[in-house]
């Protein structure tokens, strides 16, 4: 487009000093004529102008729209005391929607569309915040946004990225791990040196709840509450390095406040019934060539109230996968265990991946399950899972 405006103006330039020259030896009546025919080529020129101005706006928008997200497909073998059963199932299409001013303001949402066993189908949102770029090193969100406390949650669990068909205990809803937060954060990243990648997220939000049964703690429960059930804000957040040269990244996470109850003798948050709760967590994760060995552990402490004693819910997992040189292949094993006042459960889950692309998998996987209550049943796991 510029050059073409050079030339254009060269063009103009030659006629007005031909019509300079006509003037000169031309009757008045000539003269007005290039005139004339000038003062249209300078209008021309001004409309195309303004025409080459909105296409660089169209180049460079204001505004950007992305769609992402994730979505698979299961297939179930369940052991049985009467033998086994198992099923064909959709498992969770979750959209991703961003949209971005200029480079200051983006606004991000996550829908999960499931269906249960008769069809139905159910929908939630799993997270939905506007974030401000304040700066290089730091973002501010705000809304609802997944936990940022423990690795899993908040960067492995969507099934595209998570190399096996299952959480591992302890990590999905109710488990040890919180889920998702109300409230507002401050994340972002800095180096240290030249050799280490830090990277940070602090948050205060709604908290937590203990849901009950009578005067016992039966569940962790962190699904995000839209409201602050026991009156008290909870804060926390955690810290990760990255070695760059050892290609070794730790994370250390902490949180405290309040928790209130759900069911029970009590309800929810009758009588301002809350109790102290507290949150530590450690998280590694380790390549080497084809090598991914990564791990976590977290605990939720609920204090004592009244007649109801503390209750402690722990997790832990420790996961190693291979990728096999020139090939799409990788095995993966995993053992996790989930602590809580009602039962310990066992985990240990053992596959091979074929990765098409980099956001497409196909996973086949044997899963043994234990607790103390003997009703866990082994599986046999088979999953497409697509990231876009």
């Amino acid at each position: 487009m510029s050059i073409f405006k050079h030339a254009l103006r060269r063009s103009l330039l030659s006629i007005a000093i031909s019509g300079t020259i006509a003037g000169t030896f031309s009757t008045p009546l000539l003269a007005n004529s290039t005139n004339q025919e000038i003062e249209a080529l300078w209008q021309t020129v001004e409309q195309l102008q303004q025409k080459i101005a909105e296409a660089e706006e169209w180049k460079a928008p204001n505004t950007l729209i992305h769609l992402a997200g994730y979505a698979d497909i299961n297939y179930v073998n369940v052991d049985t005391v009467n033998g086994s059963e198992s099923s064909f199932s959709t498992g969770t299409f979750a959209p991703i929607f961003h949209y971005q001013v200029m480079d200051r303001v983006m606004l991000g949402a996550e829908l999960a569309f499931t269906l249960d066993e008769n069809g139905a189908t159910a929908t939630e949102m799993e997270y939905f915040s506007i974030d401000y770029f304040m700066n290089d090193y730091a973002t501010l969100v705000m809304g609802k946004f997944i936990s940022p406390l423990g690795q899993f949650r908040q960067n492995i669990h969507p099934t595209w990225i998570n190399k096996l068909p299952s959480a591992p205990q302890g990590f999905g809803h109710g488990g040890a791990a919180p889920i998702a937060e109300i409230g507002m954060q401050v994340r972002g990243g800095f180096k240290i040196g030249s050799s280490i990648n830090a990277n940070y997220a602090t948050y205060i939000g709604n908290g937590v709840a203990a849901e009950m049964n009578g005067d016992d703690v039966e569940e962790a429960h962190s699904p995000g509450f839209n409201e602050d059930v026991d009156g008290a804000k909870n804060v926390g957040g955690r810290f990760g390095m990255y070695m760059i040269d050892s290609k070794l990244d730790l994370g250390l996470s902490w949180a405290t406040g309040k928790a209130g109850e759900i069911g029970g003798t009590n309800g929810v948050g009758q009588n301002g019934t809350k109790r102290d709760w507290d949150f530590i967590g450690t998280d590694f994760t380790w390549r080497l060539g084809g090598f991914d060995v990564r791990g976590e552990y977290v605990k939720q402490t609920y204090g004592a109230r009244g007649a109801s004693a503390e209750a402690n819910f722990d997790a832990h997992y420790v996961q190693v996968a291979y990728r096999f040189p020139a090939t799409k292949w990788e095995v993966v094993a995993r053992t996790s265990q989930n602590n809580s006042p009602e039962d310990t459960k066992d985990r240990v889950t053992a596959g091979v991946n074929y990765i098409f692309t980099s956001s497409v998998i196909a996973k086949l996987a044997y899963e043994s399950n234990d607790n103390n209550a003997n009703t866990a049943n082994d599986r046999i796991l088979a999953q497409m899972a697509y990231g876009f």
